[in-house]
């Protein structure tokens, strides 16, 4: 790896600590996004439990957009849950996207990748960990759209950092009502490269190592030396990995009802029952909620159950959140505990289970086709 540091150009602290305007500031770290051509930084990404790290390689080329910006990706780290490390690893060479991880099977591979596809098959931590608008050719300039204040100094990384406080109307499920919301974005007092994002529950940080400094020496391919088996997939399957087998029995558990008592496996189900891992600060899942009532609505009658259990939420937020939109169908909450037990690191995360609670189908985030998929299994298994 290269050794040398190079800083974009930006004012001295001292400067930057007079600098209040937003936009000015805004302007300056769009610029400064710009201007790259080659990164390398550590990515973190924290959320309660859930801590993913990774050391990021990517470079601008004239390659397509799958979804990092126009350029070439080389990714590898480790996802952290409780005592448990799955180590990581994916690329994008302009060509192929790959991605493993290392005791889970094959590196699989997308010949033709679409930004759906790869999206699809990361997740929202993984992908998470390439900040694309560092090396696309708008840079930050999205966020000129949204309401912008200056927030003060603070440090990161042990370094000063300006915080700007980012908000604007976001958009409900399938065109809901759009409610505001504010992320707090971090940028480097000197460079104004972004430095660190907080998105309600969810922190995402990065320490940059090499900047423009190209290495052609560089392969951005986790096989290069086809040291692993590949397979070819479209990045639409469903995903299944580190969820309990189809055909074993669900766990039971205790959790409070949303506005009501506590209840149980037993209690919840009985019939053929959808148990979903949700939170309101995920936008997949609130993607996903409205086909699960309709759903519901269509065969509650014939005997299906739908139950959303919320994790990483604030007491009472939840709540809020059902009675506003509407749902019908079951909610427990605080759910932390059994999404842990279960080691669920994406969100949403569905399990479908007969009557007697084994498990008929799993699946972790969300995907256009899990509706359709989801109708079969109860079509064939209700009473």
């Amino acid at each position: 790896m290269v050794g040398l540091i190079l800083l974009v150009t930006g004012l001295p602290f001292s400067k930057a600590q007079e600098l209040t305007d937003p936009l000015e500031i805004l302007n300056r770290a769009t610029a400064a996004c710009k201007q790259l051509e080659f990164i390398e930084y550590t990515s973190v990404y924290d959320q309660g439990s859930l801590q993913v790290q990774a050391q990021v390689i990517h470079q601008k080329a004239d390659v397509a957009d799958v979804g990092f910006g126009k350029a070439k990706v080389l990714v590898r780290g480790d996802r952290v849950m409780g005592e448990e490390i799955q180590p990581f690893e994916f690329s994008y060479d302009g060509g192929a996207f790959k991605f493993h991880e290392p005791g889970n099977g094959e590196i699989k591979v997308i010949k033709e990748p679409t930004p759906r596809a790869v999206g699809r098959t990361l997740g929202l931590f993984y992908y998470a960990m390439v900040k694309h608008y560092l090396t696309n050719d708008k840079g930050l300039d999205f966020l000129f759209e949204r309401e912008v204040e200056y927030g003060g100094i603070e440090e990161v990384n042990g370094k000063p950092a300006i915080r700007l406080d980012v908000s604007s109307n976001m958009a409900g499920p399938n065109g809901g009502e759009s409610v505001m919301r504010t992320f707090q974005w971090y940028l480097d007092s000197e460079s104004y490269l972004p430095v660190k994002r907080v998105v309600g529950t969810v922190t995402n940080s990065m320490v940059m190592n090499n900047q423009n400094l190209i290495n052609d020496q560089i392969i951005f391919d986790i096989n290069a030396d086809e040291s692993y088996a590949e397979t070819a997939i479209t990045g639409l399957e469903a995903k299944t990995e580190g969820l309990l087998a189809i055909g074993s029995k669900f766990p039971d558990f205790l959790l409070q009802e949303a506005n009501g008592p506590e209840r149980s496996l037993q209690d919840v189900s009985g019939k053929v029952t959808i148990i979903d891992f949700w939170g309101t600060w995920c936008a997949p899942c609130l993607q996903a909620m409205p086909d699960l009532q309709e759903l519901y609505d269509t065969y509650q009658e014939q005997g299906l159950n739908v139950v959303g259990i919320s994790v990483n939420d604030k007491p009472g937020k939840p709540e809020k959140f059902i009675e506003k939109k509407g749902y019908g169908y079951q909610f427990l909450v605080q759910g932390d505990g059994l999404a842990g037990e279960l080691k669920i690191d994406t969100f949403p995360t569905v399990y479908i289970v007969d009557s007697e609670g084994i498990i008929l189908h799993a699946e972790k985030g969300r995907r256009a086709e899990a509706k359709a998929a989801f109708k079969t299994i109860i079509e064939r298994n209700l009473n």
